[in-house]
């Protein structure tokens, strides 16, 4: 799995862990850009989900 697929992987699940609908997790934020901020890296997905969470 790519980096970016693991990032998203990441995302999604935290997304539904918070009790958020599957067909809304990536239709509310632009999570290409925040893995792009992260420097591309599977790794940053918390620090970016929680930074989009504050945007809310």
């Amino acid at each position: 799995m790519s980096e970016r697929e693991e990032f998203m992987a990441a995302i999604k699940r935290m997304w539904l862990n918070l009790g958020r609908s599957e067909n809304t997790w990536d239709a509310v934020h632009d999570w290409d850009l925040y893995f792009n901020l992260c420097g591309r890296k599977a790794e940053g997905a918390t620090a970016a989900f929680a930074d989009a969470l504050e945007c809310e």
